[in-house]
């Protein structure tokens, strides 16, 4: 029964690995682009993220599910919490722009 969801859980897992690097690739470009205590401020700023998504995401946890279930919770929750990250930073990048 708990193979079922190893298919799902190891796609969930494909699509946050591709989140997480399009999250890294996004740091890197606007890090390049500030400096000073902007550039401070944004590693601050992103390293509360990162321990905020790991928090919230560990919230999807519980003792009613599987370990499948659990697993899937919680990664659909990083990949959420990933991906608005990127839409904020890309809205940063794109402000730069204007």
């Amino acid at each position: 029964d708990w193979q079922r969801g190893i298919p799902l859980r190891r796609r969930y897992e494909e699509i946050a690995n591709l989140y997480d690097k399009e999250l890294q690739r996004l740091v890197s470009y606007y890090s390049g682009k500030i400096t000073g205590t902007e550039r401070e401020n944004f590693f601050v700023e992103h390293s509360i993220f990162l321990a905020e998504r790991s928090r919230e995401s560990k919230k999807e946890l519980s003792q009613e599910k599987t370990g499948v279930e659990e697993n899937i919770d919680y990664l659909k929750k990083y990949i959420v919490l990933t991906k608005n990250r990127c839409s904020i930073l890309l809205e940063k990048i794109a402000d730069d722009f204007e």
